[in-house]
């Protein structure tokens, strides 16, 4: 898997490929809590890429 660091809303968070899920998921940097892409909520963000 590759990690990213990036930039949002004046938070760092990290970036995560998930190649089988073919997706990119956002993880808050503070909690370094995995979002599932089936317990993602409003607040939250899924960049879904093809």
């Amino acid at each position: 898997m590759q990690m990213f660091l990036y930039q949002f809303a004046g938070r760092e968070l990290q970036l995560q490929v998930l190649e089988n899920l073919d997706a990119l998921y956002l993880f808050q940097h503070k909690k370094e809590q995995r979002l599932n892409h089936m317990e993602v909520k409003k607040n939250e963000a899924l960049i879904l890429v093809r």
